[in-house]
């Protein structure tokens, strides 16, 4: 990166990171950890907030109450659509709610099913 710098012209300024900033709530530590595990906490860990679950009759009517969450989030200046992430272990079911309903309400969607 810096010879393309130099050869570029370009001022490079180096920042070394001191600091994780990985896992800004306690909730997504827990949910990392133990998501797809079949592990659980010894104990049960209090919310600090940073971590949502929804539940709905329907797969689609989740992807709804999630996506109209993310956008009414996202317009209020409470975050950025790259702040969040939707994460399930049934994606088969989800998937086509998902791509239909967040087209739908123009909220930018990345996938990854691995």
């Amino acid at each position: 990166m810096q010879k393309l710098c130099e050869q570029m012209g370009l001022i490079q300024k180096t920042v070394h990171l001191t600091k994780n900033y990985r896992f800004q709530g306690k909730d997504l530590a827990v949910l990392e950890k133990y998501l797809f595990s079949a592990k659980r906490p010894a104990s049960p860990v209090a919310s600090d907030g940073s971590v949502r679950v929804f539940s709905a009759a329907s797969p689609d009517a989740e992807v709804r109450l999630v996506a109209q969450d993310i956008r009414r989030r996202v317009l209020s200046g409470e975050c950025r659509f790259k702040d969040i992430s939707v994460v399930s272990n049934v994606q088969k079911e989800y998937q086509h709610a998902v791509e239909m309903i967040f087209d739908e309400l123009d909220i930018p969607l990345y996938t990854d099913r691995n």
